[in-house]
């Protein structure tokens, strides 16, 4: 079974939402944005703004961060090519979850982790793999990728893989295998393996 689901994880995990043809980038951004408080700038800087010379093309887009509870927007394309966007939000982390029935440890010595997260379609039919998007950094700063296992907090989504349509909320839980003392430090959601943007939430 878990051949089975890594099949379905590589198969789908380069491209996740993106058009089979380009694979364009996803943005990660905070679901509720503050407004800035920065004052106007005096007219005569931005006079001086005009004339200055255009600014380097703009750095990678920062990592989005926030505490477990967070909701993150997450804006891609359909295979179409249409805009499609989902909310995306880690609801907590069970650092030593139950090993599902018939499942077995890679290393005996290891313990499972694992971490539920809920989604919500705002715009657009969305569909990818949970098992593709999460990763979980451990204490030992060191990443871990989904184990593929099942455990018994709840079901990986369709062993993985996940759509919603507008308005419509799922949620799932994902497993990590951990080495013997360590724990969750912080779970990210990279929807797109080619960009850096993605969400990070903190794990306290």
């Amino acid at each position: 079974m878990n051949i089975t689901k890594r099949r379905v994880a590589l198969a789908i995990g380069i491209c996740g939402l993106l058009a089979t043809a380009g694979c364009a980038g996803a943005t990660v951004t905070k679901t509720v944005t503050a407004t800035s408080s920065a004052a106007a700038a005096p007219s005569s800087a931005a006079a001086a703004a005009t004339s200055a010379p255009p600014a380097p093309p703009s750095s990678p887009p920062p990592v989005t961060s926030g505490p477990l509870g967070t909701a993150f927007t997450v804006t891609t394309q359909d295979d179409n090519g249409n805009n499609v966007s989902y909310t995306v939000t880690a609801e907590t982390v069970d650092q030593h979850a139950g090993l599902g029935p018939y499942e077995t440890l890679d290393n005996n010595a290891d313990h499972m982790a694992a971490v539920k997260f809920t989604l919500t379609g705002v715009t657009g039919q969305v569909s990818d793999d949970a098992d593709s998007d999460a990763v979980a950094i451990g204490t030992d700063t060191t990443e871990y990728q989904p184990s593929f296992n099942d455990v018994t907090d709840g079901g990986n989504f369709n062993s993985g893989s996940f759509a919603v349509a507008p308005g419509e909320t799922v949620s799932g839980w994902v497993a990590f295998e951990v080495p013997p003392g360590q724990t969750i430090a912080s779970v990210q959601w990279s929807p797109n393996s080619f960009e850096s943007s993605h969400a990070t939430w903190t794990v306290k």
